[in-house]
């Protein structure tokens, strides 16, 4: 069944969510009703709000393991992932096979990896042995940790930066599809990085990638702020309406509440909890 985030960010199933929003949306019309004025014989408003929270903190509760759970499995698919991977790599001896699967476990290399990349990528080394499935798993996470400036191709060594460029060659003039995070490179980058390769200028060739890298981050910043602003005018214009109905607010009907807990299957007091103490009418 698919999972589901509430509003604390907790991972919850689809039917403890349906349940949890029910309950979210009763509680608010309930303290709306109260805000306003309401009232209703008994007490009965304040104690469906006491109950329905302690509910929803039984949920929670129950949201803790189930998400602890998640990410042990998370971790161990993971891992079974990683384990696959390495088995198919039979060139590999056991300490590069080591150093593969630590750079499995990255979704992108950074600074700090620099040194053992230098060591991965050395001539006659890991790089050298690996299945053009494992290189496209490492190209792909260099790539990444390049083109998010992470790591500078001027940090790697000129065996990094050679081989590097030679998967990239490779990705545009051989694959009918490139990997993921160089299929977004224009066919002008492309053409312009594949002339200066085959010229033998490994720097020039990064460059265009790098310019690309740059001008199609600058576009989904600009393209964010929009975006937000966007959002701004209609947060705005979502408060001018808010305003202009305040005066409805109060016209609200206690009748509401009890739709909300008819269509849960409950009466106001048939939550199994201890009235609070003595909440008074509402």
């Amino acid at each position: 069944m698919m999972n589901c985030r509430n509003n604390m960010g907790k991972w919850m199933s689809g039917l403890d969510e349906a349940e949890y929003q029910k309950l979210a949306a009763a509680v608010k019309q309930a303290e709306q009703i109260q805000e306003n004025g309401g009232s209703a014989p008994n007490g009965v408003i304040s104690n469906f709000i006491f109950n329905a929270k302690h509910r929803m903190s039984v949920l929670d509760e129950q949201i803790d393991i189930s998400q602890e759970q998640s990410k042990k499995d998370k971790a161990s698919l993971t891992e079974a992932a990683i384990a696959q991977l390495v088995s198919q790599e039979t060139r590999l001896n056991s300490t590069e096979k080591e150093a593969y699967a630590s750079f499995l476990g990255k979704d992108y290399f950074t600074r700090e990896d620099i040194n053992d990349l230098n060591t991965f990528y050395a001539d006659g080394g890991a790089w050298d042995k690996l299945s053009k499935k494992g290189k496209d798993e490492i190209g792909i996470r260099l790539e990444e940790g390049l083109q998010r400036g992470e790591i500078e191709f001027s940090d790697v060594s000129k065996s990094v930066q050679k081989k590097h460029n030679d998967w990239v060659y490779e990705q545009f003039t051989q694959r009918e599809i490139p990997a993921d995070n160089l299929a977004n490179v224009s066919g002008e980058a492309r053409e312009n990085f594949i002339r200066e390769y085959e010229s033998g200028n490994t720097e020039a060739a990064r460059k265009v990638l790098d310019q690309q890298s740059s001008s199609v981050s600058v576009h989904a910043e600009q393209k964010q702020s929009a975006t937000s602003l966007s959002d701004v005018a209609a947060v705005a214009e979502n408060n001018e309406k808010t305003d202009s109905n305040k005066s409805d607010t109060a016209n609200i009907k206690e009748d509401n509440v009890m739709n909300e807990l008819a269509n849960l299957g409950q009466s106001p007091t048939s939550l199994e909890m201890t009235s609070p103490p003595d909440l008074g009418r509402s």
